[in-house]
């Protein structure tokens, strides 16, 4: 999951770096989030309704526990086989590496094309390059499935944008289940910001389910309030583009929600 969300901040990165200082292009697939002044009104859903219907009977059967010695034995257990293929991995890697840079330094070294012979050299030469290629996204997508595979449902919230009166220098998010996130921006966060780049503030566990949360900028101002409907068991990303922010107003920001795809191309 961390992996995946790398490549998703620095996909994001690259993205607000080549748009003007003003303004945060929006990922491809990202749908715009309304910030209201007023909490949105609607029903909470239970959680952990099982454990609180049946509390009295749970209590009883962990009365019922008691500590017992058992003698385990120290043997070595099987290693995992998916561990055993990435020393292989990393080996076909490097290999199609050095093919490739071999490839790229004899072709460098030839100025002129002046025989069909070298044409066709050149062609093997991009096979070769085709087939290394192939190899690293089979790879990828041996780790992808291994790790970036399993995610739970979790949300990542983004900063962009550079207001006219300056990022300020803190905000406030509170969701839903009563935790309450006071986030302080670093100089480099702010350098960042104004550079025209983006900053991530906040990676956590959520509930795949509808959830409001509110996002404040200081005691004086007051705050704006989000819906959000996470998809479960991905990463849910919240962009948060501050270009438009005034006098702290959380209803002036513009917000912008996807789901990182994880699937390997």
């Amino acid at each position: 999951m961390r992996t995946s969300l790398r490549f998703a901040v620095a996909a994001l990165l690259f993205a607000a770096s080549t748009a003007p200082a003003h303004a945060a292009a929006p990922a491809p697939g990202a749908t715009a989030v309304r910030v209201q002044r007023v909490q949105p009104d609607h029903a909470k859903k239970a959680t952990l309704r099982f454990l609180v219907a049946n509390k009295a009977y749970l209590r009883a059967e962990l009365d019922r526990l008691r500590a017992k010695t058992v003698q385990v034995k120290g043997g070595a257990v099987a290693i995992d086989p998916r561990f055993l293929r990435y020393g292989d991995m990393v080996a076909a890697a490097r290999t199609a590496g050095e093919s490739a840079a071999s490839a790229d330094s004899a072709r460098a070294g030839r100025q002129l094309f002046v025989s069909v012979t070298d044409l066709g050299l050149l062609e093997s030469e991009l096979d070769q390059l085709d087939r290394a290629l192939a190899g690293q996204r089979d790879r990828l997508a041996v780790l992808q499935s291994d790790f970036a595979g399993d995610q739970r449902t979790a949300l990542a919230v983004v900063l962009s944008g550079w207001p006219a009166d300056g990022a300020p220098a803190s905000l406030t998010l509170s969701l839903e289940d009563g935790t309450r996130e006071s986030i302080a921006l670093t100089p480099e966060q702010l350098d960042a910001l104004r550079a025209g780049g983006a900053v991530q503030v906040l990676h956590r566990l959520i509930e795949p389910r509808d959830q409001s949360f509110s996002i404040g900028f200081g005691a004086a101002s007051a705050p704006g309030w989000l819906e959000l409907d996470p998809a479960r068991d991905r990463l849910n990303l919240l962009q948060l583009d501050l270009s438009h922010l005034a006098a702290g107003d959380a209803t002036s920001l513009s917000a912008t929600t996807w789901v990182l795809d994880d699937r390997t191309p």
